[in-house]
C-alpha cells in the first residue's frame, strides 16, 4: 500500500470544444468518388482523406453541432487539423490507432465521416467498424455516433441499426474500443454508389465545456455476390497474427473467415520448424470448433521460445453454397512464436513481503486468475496463488494485479506472468501492487479457485487489511451501509462492522468527560474524539465497482434505485484492492462464481411521517436546499445557488411541496430559502402558493421577515392560520454576528384543543447558524482540531447572541415558550449547542439522533431547542430521515452531486416527485401539548414603570390549589430571584386582581415574571415583561464590550471616590469573584482575573446599601 493522490472528480467522455474560431470561406462538401467492394480503412497518416471518404460537418459554429441523432445532410468539408487540441478532424494517432480523429470547435463543428461505395452485383452489404475515444476532456458533455446510409449523393441519410451507438459517456482517452457491424438494408443492395456515414450528436445539450475526440476506424464493408454464390470461403484474419510474437503456452488457434463456414475434409497442420516436426488434426477432431464463420482449434502442444507455421488442407471447410476452401499450403501465411521460458515462478508472497509495498523488480509468477477486470483504468487481472502454494505466514499477501489491456484470461486460468513489480503512488500502481507483464501464459483452464480468506472488523491497524491485498476475501456477518455518497459518481460505498459510523462530536462533548456537561469552550476531552475517529476508520471499510467514473448501471439498489444508509451486507465477497488512499472490497463482475455469494437487506423508507405524540400544535424546521426560483416569471435561470434551469427548479420545488405537505406541520421554519423578498414573486411566496394549490387554499400563509440579512439565503416561517395566530410583529436579530439572522414569531393558538385560556402562545425562532467550511477562517475560527470543523468560535458566539435575542422575544411578548429550531451546523455535544444548554435551553431529542450525513459519518445538525419554561409540554420530538441517508443522484438535479463538479445524471428514471432526497438536510418535527388545564387561568399581567418604583398588576379567572404567587425579578432574564410573594386564594372561580410593588428598581434593563406556587409546592412560570429605567444614582459604563483581556470600568466623577462592593456573574449566576473598594481597584482586580475565564457572557454587579447596578460583558 503507497498513499497517493485523491481521486479526482469523474469524467463523462465528449467531442471536445475548444475556443477556437476558423474561417470557413472556399470550404466546399466534397463528395467522395464510389469504391468498388470489398473496401476497408485500416489508417490514416496523411492530412487528405482516403480514397472514398470525405469528412463532413454541419454548420460554422459550435451551435449548429446536432444534439439528436439527426439525418439532415452536412453543408461542408471539416478542414484537417494540425493539432490534438484544435476542431477539425486528424490521424488519431497512438490511443486511436491512426483512426480518423473528429473534434468540434467553433466554426468546425464536425459532423459525420462519409464513405461511398459501389454495391454493383452486391447484396447483404456488411458494413463493420471500431470506436473509441482518443483524447478525454474533463468536462460534462456527452455524445453518440451511429451509422446511416443512403443512395447516390443527396437526399436525408437513413438510421442503420439501433443498437450499434457509440457514447463516449463514461469512457476515458485509450478506452477499449468497442466493435461494431451491421448489414445494410436491401435498397443499398445493386447501387451504383451508396453514402454511409458515421454521424455523432450532442446528447448532453445546454452544458459548456470541453468535449473529446472520438475515432472511427478498422472500417470493413462487403457483400455478397447477387447472383448464384460461386465465390469460396477465404481466412480474414488469425490469432495469433501472422508473425506473432510472446504467444501463449495455452493458447488455441483461431481462424475467421470471410463468410459462415462447415467441416469438410482434410488436416490441419501445426509444423515446429527447429525440428520440422508436425502436429496433425483432423478437421473432425472435437478440439477444431466451428461457430459461424470463426474456427478454433484448442489442445495445440507449443513449447516455450519455438516458431510454428499454421498450414491447412483444401477442402477442409467450406461455405452453405459448397464452395470449398481452397486451403493454405504456403508455410508463410501463418507464422508465431511462443513466449520464452520464464523460469522458475516466484511465490506471490515472497514479492508482497510483510511490508507495505511489494519488492520492486523483473519477477515470473503463478497463479489463479480470480477477476477479470476488462473495462478498468488499468485493465487487468488478479492473481493468486493456489491453495497448495500458500506460505503459511499470515502477514504476506499471495496474490497480484496484472496490468493488461484486453485481457482474454479467464476466471480459473492457472496462468504463468512474468514482467515488472512495483508499488508505488504513480500510474498504473496508484499504491496496489502490480505486474506489468512482458508475457502472459495460459497452463490450463476451469480451475477451482482459491477459497475466499476471511477478514475481520474492526482492524487491528491501519494497515491490518495490507496482507490480504489483491486476494479473495470474505467478511462473514452483517456489514452496514454507512455512506452512499459515492454510489451515483464512483459506484462506491462505504461498509461498517457494528451499525452506521457517528460524528465523534455527535458523541463525545470536546469538553466535558461527562456528556451532560455544558462547559462551551477548552480541549480536555478531545483525545477520546481522536479515538472514536480511529476507532470509526478502522470498522468501516469500501466496496467499490473498480471504476473512476459514474457507472453505466447503478451497482446494488432495490427497485425503487436507492441504497439507504441503514442497509446490510452480508457475506461480503470480493477482491481486496487498494487505490485512491484507501483499502477497497472490489465488486465482483457479473457472472463470477462467487458472485452471488453477497447480499443486501434493504432499509425501508419511512413512507409515513414520525408521530410527535398527542400534540395540540406541530412544528418543523425544513431546509428547502437553496430553493431559488428565478424571476418568479418562469425566467431568471440559471440561479446563483439553486436550479440551472427551469425543468430543474420545477422537479426541486414538486419534491419539497411533497415533503412539507406531507408534514402537515402548523408552523414551519425554512432554512436556505432565497433572500429576495417578501413579494408575489419570491422564492417564499412560490413555496406557499405550492403547499396551498397542494392542500387546499390560504393552508399557509408566511411572515414578513422585518431584517433577512445580508446572505443570498435567508430564514423564513410559515404557518397555518386556521391553527395559530400571529401575535404582534416578527422579530430579526441585526447582531453583525448572524449573516443569515434568527427571525421569530409570537404565535396563539386558536385550536380549541388548546387550554382553556384564549391566550396561550409560544414564541417560534428559526435559525441558520455560520457552517463548518473553513474558506477564509482564520484565528479561533480555524480548525482547532477538536473535532468541530472551522468557525465554531463564531458559532458559539452566535448562540450566545440567540439567548440575547431569545431574552428579547420573551420581554417582547411577555411569554417564557420558546422553541428555537434550525440548523445550528453543529453536532449534538459541540460547543454552540452547550452554550444553549448553560442558559436553561433544552436541546430535544438525543445523540443517536441524526440529520446529516458527512464523509461517511452520521449526526445531526438541525435541532430543536426549548426554553425550561416549555420543556414539560412537548409531546414528542422526530426527525424525519427522508433526506439524509439517501443518494445524492435521487435530488432533482440534471447531474450527481459529486463534491465540486455537477456530473451528467445518466439515469434519468430515478427521478421522483417523492419526498426522497428533496433535501440534503432530514425535517426536525416537535410536539407541544397545550391541552392540560393551568392551576390558574391568568388574563392580565402588566409591568407598570413609574418614577421611583415599578408596580406589578395581574388578574385571575379561576384559581385551583393555589397557594401563592412568587415575584421574581432578573437583570438577563436567564437568572431570576424572588423579590416577594403575594398569598393567593386556593380555590376560586371568579375573576381576582393582585399587586406588588417593587420600591428598590434595578437601574437600566431588568425583567419581571410571575411564578405561581401550589398548596404542594408545585411552581409554573407565567409571564414575563421587561423594564428600562434610566439611571438616577451611579452610572457606570464598561468597554471594550466584548472583551478579551482589560477591562475598564467607567464611572462618573462622583463616584470615584465612593466604595463599592461587587460581584462578577457567569451566565448562569454563579458567583466567581467578589470583594469591595474604589472603582480603580475593583477594575485592577477583574483585570488580573480576567484572562481565566472562558468565553461567554458576564455580569458584574456593583452596588452598596440600596443602590445596584448590573453591567454585562461578553469575554471574547
Amino acid at each position: 500500500m503507497v498513499h497517493h493522490l485523491l481521486r479526482v472528480p469523474i469524467r463523462r467522455v465528449l467531442l471536445f470544444v475548444v475556443g477556437l474560431s476558423l474561417s470557413i470561406s472556399g470550404y466546399a462538401q466534397t463528395q467522395p468518388t464510389a469504391q468498388l467492394l470489398p473496401y476497408t480503412f485500416t489508417g490514416q497518416t496523411a492530412e487528405v482523406a482516403p480514397a472514398g471518404m470525405a469528412i463532413h460537418r454541419f454548420g460554422t459554429s459550435s451551435s449548429t453541432i446536432p444534439t439528436s441523432r439527426t439525418t439532415s445532410e452536412g453543408n461542408g468539408d471539416l478542414p484537417y487539423s494540425t493539432t490534438s487540441s484544435a476542431g477539425g478532424w486528424l490521424n488519431a494517432g497512438t490511443n486511436g490507432a491512426d483512426g480518423i480523429g473528429l473534434l468540434a470547435s467553433g466554426s468546425n463543428a464536425a459532423g459525420a465521416v462519409v464513405v461511398s461505395i459501389n454495391t454493383t452485383g452486391k447484396q447483404d452489404v456488411t458494413v463493420k467498424w471500431l470506436c473509441r475515444v482518443i483524447t478525454s476532456s474533463s468536462t460534462n458533455r456527452d455524445n453518440s455516433i451511429a451509422l446511416q446510409y443512403r443512395i447516390g449523393q443527396s437526399g436525408n441519410f437513413i438510421d442503420v441499426g439501433t443498437t450499434s451507438t457509440y457514447s463516449s459517456a463514461g469512457k476515458t482517452a485509450g478506452d477499449a474500443s468497442s466493435l461494431f457491424t451491421e448489414i445494410l438494408p436491401a435498397a443499398a443492395n445493386d447501387q451504383p454508389e451508396v453514402q454511409v456515414r458515421w454521424v455523432y450528436w450532442e446528447s448532453s445539450e445546454g452544458l459548456s465545456g470541453g468535449r473529446d475526440r472520438i475515432a472511427v476506424d478498422e472500417i470493413a464493408i462487403n457483400g455478397a455476390a447477387t447472383g448464384p454464390d460461386v465465390t469460396a470461403p477465404v481466412i480474414s484474419t488469425r490469432n495469433p497474427a501472422d508473425n506473432a510474437s510472446n504467444v501463449s503456452l495455452g493458447s488455441s488457434l483461431v481462424a475467421t473467415f470471410s463468410e459462415n463456414v462447415v467441416k469438410g475434409t482434410g488436416n490441419i497442420t501445426i509444423t515446429l520448424e527447429s525440428a520440422s516436426t508436425d502436429q496433425v488434426i483432423d478437421v473432425a477432431d472435437a478440439a477444431v470448433v466451428v461457430v459461424g464463420n470463426q474456427v478454433t482449434i484448442s489442445g495445440v502442444s507449443l513449447a516455450y521460445g519455438e516458431a510454428y507455421h499454421v498450414t491447412i488442407d483444401a477442402g477442409a471447410f467450406a461455405d452453405a453454397a459448397g464452395n470449398l476452401f481452397v486451403g493454405e499450403s504456403d508455410a508463410t501465411l501463418w507464422n508465431f512464436t511462443v513466449v520464452n521460458d520464464p523460469g522458475v515462478p516466484t511465490l506471490i508472497s515472497s514479492i508482497q513481503g510483510t511490508g507495505e509495498s511489494a519488492s520492486s523488480g523483473t519477477y515470473t509468477i503463478s497463479g489463479i486468475v480470480t477477476a477479470v477486470f476488462p473495462n478498468w483504468s488499468p485493465a487487468g487481472f488478479y492473481v493468486q496463488e493456489e491453495d497448495g502454494e500458500i506460505d503459511g505466514d499470515p502477514l504476506t499477501s499471495e496474490a497480484i494485479y496484472v496490468v493488461q489491456d484486453n485481457p482474454t484470461v479467464l476466471v480459473g486460468d492457472l496462468v504463468l506472468v512474468a514482467g515488472d513489480v512495483k508499488e508505488d503512488g504513480t500510474a498504473p500502481s496508484y499504491g496496489q501492487a502490480i505486474i506489468t507483464p512482458t508475457s502472459v501464459s495460459v497452463t490450463s483452464g476451469g480451475n477451482a479457485l482459491p477459497a475466499p480468506v476471511a477478514i475481520s472488523l474492526p482492524a487491528t491497524s491501519a494497515t491490518y487489511l495490507e496482507r490480504f491485498e489483491g486476494m479473495l476475501v470474505q467478511y462473514s456477518g452483517t456489514l452496514t451501509v454507512t455512506d452512499n455518497y459515492d454510489l451515483g459518481s464512483y459506484g462506491s460505498i462505504k461498509l461498517s462492522q457494528g451499525g452506521i459510523v457517528y460524528q465523534p462530536t455527535q458523541l463525545i462533548d470536546p469538553n466535558d468527560v461527562d456528556p451532560n456537561g455544558t462547559t462551551f469552550s477548552g480541549k480536555s476531552n478531545v483525545t477520546a474524539i481522536n479515538n472514536l475517529l480511529e476507532e470509526n476508520a478502522l470498522r468501516t471499510l469500501i466496496l467499490d465497482d473498480g471504476r473512476s467514473v459514474a457507472p453505466v448501471v447503478l451497482p446494488y439498489v432495490n427497485s425503487d434505485n436507492t441504497l439507504r444508509i441503514g442497509s446490510t451486507v452480508q457475506d461480503l465477497t470480493g477482491i481486496l484492492g487498494y487505490g485512491y488512499s484507501a483499502y477497497r472490497i472490489q465488486k465482483l463482475p457479473d457472472g463470477h462464481p462467487l458472485a452471488s455469494t453477497t447480499s443486501f437487506t434493504y432499509a425501508p423508507r419511512p413512507t409515513t411521517v414520525p408521530a410527535v405524540g398527542a400534540a395540540t400544535v406541530k412544528v418543523a424546521s425544513f431546509n428547502v436546499l437553496n430553493y431559488f426560483n428565478g424571476d418568479g416569471l418562469g425566467g431568471g435561470f440559471p440561479t446563483s445557488r439553486g436550479a440551472i434551469t427551469e425543468v430543474e427548479f420545477n422537479r426541486q420545488r414538486a419534491k419539497i411541496i411533497t415533503a412539507i405537505g406531507a408534514i402537515d406541520a402548523d408552523v414551519v421554519g425554512l432554512l436556505e430559502i432565497e433572500n429576495d423578498g417578501n413579494d408575489a414573486n419570491s422564492a417564499l411566496a412560490d413555496i406557499v402558493s405550492g403547499l396551498n394549490s397542494l392542500l387546499g387554499a390560504n393552508t399557509y400563509a408566511y411572515i414578513t421577515e422585518p431584517f433577512a440579512g445580508s446572505d443570498a439565503i435567508r430564514c423564513a416561517i410559515i404557518y397555518k392560520p386556521a391553527k395559530v395566530s400571529p401575535m404582534g410583529a416578527a422579530l430579526s436579530s441585526n447582531n453583525p454576528v448572524f449573516n443569515r439572522p434568527p427571525l421569530a414569531q409570537n404565535f396563539q393558538i386558536v385550536s380549541s384543543a388548546a387550554r382553556t385560556s384564549s391566550t396561550v402562545a409560544f414564541n417560534y425562532i428559526i435559525n441558520h447558524f455560520k457552517s463548518k467550511g473553513c474558506g477564509s477562517a482564520s484565528g479561533l475560527d480555524a480548525d482547532q482540531n477538536d473535532g468541530q470543523g472551522c468557525y465554531n468560535s463564531t458559532r458559539t458566539q452566535q448562540s450566545a447572541e440567540l439567548i440575547n435575542f431569545i431574552n428579547t422575544v420573551k420581554a417582547t411578548s411577555g411569554n417564557d415558550y420558546v422553541i428555537s429550531m434550525g440548523d445550528y451546523n453543529a453536532y449534538y455535544q459541540e460547543d454552540p449547542l452547550d452554550r444553549l444548554r448553560n442558559s436553561n435551553m433544552m436541546v430535544l431529542a438525543n445523540s443517536t439522533d441524526y440529520s446529516y450525513q458527512f464523509g461517511g459519518q452520521m449526526g445531526s445538525l438541525d435541532h430543536a431547542v426549548v426554553s425550561s419554561e416549555l420543556n414539560s409540554l412537548v409531546s414528542g420530538v422526530a426527525k424525519w430521515n427522508i433526506n439524509s441517508v439517501e443518494p445524492t443522484y435521487l435530488s432533482y438535479k440534471d447531474g450527481i452531486d459529486s463534491g465540486g463538479s455537477d456530473q451528467a445524471n445518466p439515469w434519468s428514471s430515478t427521478y421522483s416527485s417523492d419526498a426522497f432526497r428533496s433535501s440534503d438536510h432530514d425535517a426536525v418535527i416537535v410536539g407541544l401539548d397545550f391541552s392540560e388545564a393551568l392551576p390558574v387561568e391568568l388574563v392580565a399581567f402588566q409591568v407598570d414603570n413609574q418614577t421611583k418604583q415599578v408596580v406589578i398588576n395581574w388578574e385571575t379567572a379561576s384559581e385551583t390549589n393555589n397557594d401563592h404567587f412568587s415575584i421574581e425579578k432578573s437583570v438577563d432574564a436567564i437568572q431570576f430571584s424572588e423579590i416577594g410573594r403575594v398569598d393567593a386564594s386556593g380555590d376560586q372561580s371568579v375573576a381576582k386582581q393582585y399587586q406588588y410593588i417593587d420600591t428598590k428598581p434595578f437601574a437600566g434593563l431588568s425583567y419581571y415574571r410571575l411564578v405561581q406556587v401550589d398548596l404542594d409546592g408545585t411552581r409554573t412560570v407565567y409571564r414575563m415583561k421587561g423594564v428600562n429605567r434610566a439611571n438616577t444614582g451611579s452610572t457606570f459604563t464598561l468597554y471594550p464590550n466584548p472583551v478579551q483581556s482589560e477591562l475598564t470600568i467607567s464611572a462618573v466623577a462622583k463616584t470615584q471616590d465612593t466604595v463599592y462592593s461587587y460581584d462578577l456573574l457567569n451566565s448562569t449566576g454563579q458567583v466567581l469573584l467578589k470583594g469591595s473598594g474604589l472603582i480603580g481597584a475593583i477594575e485592577a482586580s477583574i483585570n488580573a482575573q480576567i484572562h481565566r475565564v472562558d468565553r461567554g457572557l458576564y455580569i458584574l454587579k456593583l452596588y452598596k446599601k440600596d443602590e445596584a447596578q448590573y453591567l454585562k460583558f461578553i469575554k471574547d
